[in-house]
């Protein structure tokens, strides 16, 4: 996201900006690719001309739609650094064919997306963007939790063990990501994005492997 702003003094020379808009599908799928290639063009042909119309914008009607392009461009950023687009579109359509399939398809099929994504990368380990990887594993293992907790507060009942149990484990794994921090925790030393920080502090003074005794 860019914001381009008036400077205190006038440029002298021009300015131009070149833009590549461009759409990357198998030749089997020729078809699709021209489809989303022609959505493309349209959406950015719209999408500029609503640009030009709210830079100055004059009455009420272009300036609340100058107020929208800013509001939905910086919401929009907001989700895509988050929780990625893509990632919010993958799990409403395997929603969607939950509702067809099975109740639990929804259920099953997000609830260890996050721990492929771990094999994946780290078999992988080359050239990965960390940060999307992190964002990644982050959104699928908010649901995972989700489901967790959505089924066991569904069929609650009264256990001062099991509560015991959940409170200790759960207590037992933010402590150790705290220590670690949330680079280190996903795996950021051994992708090569941080360097190694060795934490003696607690939990790690008291439990050897306190991310993995926490699941027991």
């Amino acid at each position: 996201i860019h914001v381009i702003s008036d400077l205190p003094t006038k440029n002298t020379d021009r300015r131009i900006t070149l833009k590549l808009h461009y759409v990357v599908y198998p030749k089997c799928f020729g078809w699709i690719g021209k489809f989303k290639g022609t959505l493309a063009t349209w959406y950015n042909t719209t999408a500029r001309n609503l640009f030009l119309a709210t830079i100055k914008p004059r009455g009420f009607f272009w300036k609340f739609a100058a107020w929208c392009v800013i509001f939905t461009t910086k919401r929009v950023r907001e989700l895509e650094m988050y929780a990625g687009l893509n990632n919010i579109a993958l799990a409403a359509a395997l929603y969607l064919a939950g509702l067809k399939i099975h109740p639990r398809f929804f259920m099953a099929t997000t609830s260890f997306t996050h721990y492929c994504m771990y094999i994946a990368t780290y078999h992988h380990r080359d050239r990965i963007n960390f940060g999307v990887f992190k964002r990644n594993v982050v959104f699928f293992k908010t649901i995972a939790l989700t489901h967790l907790c959505w089924n066991y507060l569904a069929n609650f009942v009264y256990d001062p063990v099991s509560i015991g149990m959940l409170i200790g484990g759960y207590g037992l794994s933010i402590a150790a990501t705290s220590a670690l921090g949330l680079d280190q925790t996903y795996f950021g030393v051994e992708l090569g994005a941080v360097e190694p920080n060795f934490v003696s502090g607690f939990p790690y003074n008291v439990v050897p492997h306190p991310v993995r005794s926490d699941f027991i």
